[in-house]
């Protein structure tokens, strides 16, 4: 629905609440229409020729907001109604989501808003599960699936037969990815062991581990290589790290820069 909703003028009772939350007092508050303003931004994003005949009734100064509070309500419900039907055409569409924040969900229904809906799942909570890929990092996938390949602790992304490992690709962009590897086992460094040595010894540490450089790791001997493999943490979680180890930034060994969706990934180094 487009166009001003057919409403029957009565009158409705002052402060009524709507369902938005806002007194109805006065129908002409704009902090009133938010919903409509949203449908609105919808529609001219999704179906910008029937924006005109949805101004008449649902914009500022629609036809909507010129009667009864009761007139008034109806147009709301139809703006939260005709939002919804829009989401579902066009769900894509980041102007047509039934959500912006998670303020906006029923946080004591354990509901976030996630890819524009309010759902109850731990995708976008900000914290990477172990059957998730990344949570709300810079780049991440509204799934939280991708687009790295794989979470680097619980191999979750990966098959059985393949590891997820912490690698830098020694391309142009000089980047370092989560990556499911079908290395034969001996292929992979243990705790203390060197990294990237590109050698016939071990190149990449396993799962749950980075390489740090020897300037993190005073113990470390990489001998051919660039570093040592050292557990893996999370910078919101730092008690993964032994009572001897603080967990910082995740550095490669490399020097390359971790991809935006592992920014919450850091390795035990010692205090």
């Amino acid at each position: 629905m487009t166009g001003s909703p057919s409403t029957t003028n009565s009158s409705g009772t002052e402060g009524q609440t709507t369902s938005t939350g806002s007194s109805t007092g006065d129908t002409g508050g704009p902090s009133t229409h938010a919903i409509c303003d949203r449908y609105l931004a919808c529609i001219s994003a999704a179906a910008p020729g029937e924006l005109p005949a949805a101004q008449m009734g649902f914009g500022q100064n629609g036809t909507c907001w010129q009667g009864s509070e009761n007139d008034a309500q109806l147009c709301l419900d139809a703006c939260e109604a005709g939002l919804e039907t829009f989401n579902e055409a066009f769900p894509d569409e980041p102007k047509c989501a039934l959500c912006q924040d998670h303020t906006e969900c029923d946080a004591d229904a354990g509901e976030l808003c996630d890819q524009g809906k309010c759902t109850v799942t731990t995708c976008s909570d900000g914290v990477v599960d172990a059957e998730e890929v990344c949570d709300s990092q810079p780049g991440y996938d509204a799934d939280c699936l991708g687009p790295s390949e794989c979470n680097p602790f619980s191999n979750f992304g990966c098959s059985e037969s393949n590891t997820c490992a912490i690698q830098p690709m020694y391309t142009f962009d000089e980047i370092t990815l989560a990556r499911c590897l079908s290395y034969p086992e001996w292929f992979f460094a243990l705790e203390g062991d060197p990294c990237q040595d590109f050698g016939p010894d071990p190149t990449v540490c396993d799962l749950g581990l980075g390489c740090a450089s020897p300037a993190l790791l005073p113990d470390c001997d990489p001998g051919m290589g660039k570093g040592c493999c050292t557990p893996l943490c999370t910078l919101d979680d730092p008690q993964q790290c032994s009572v001897n180890e603080k967990c910082v930034p995740y550095q490669d060994a490399s020097g390359y820069i971790l991809a935006p969706e592992l920014t919450y990934l850091g390795m035990c180094v010692p205090k």
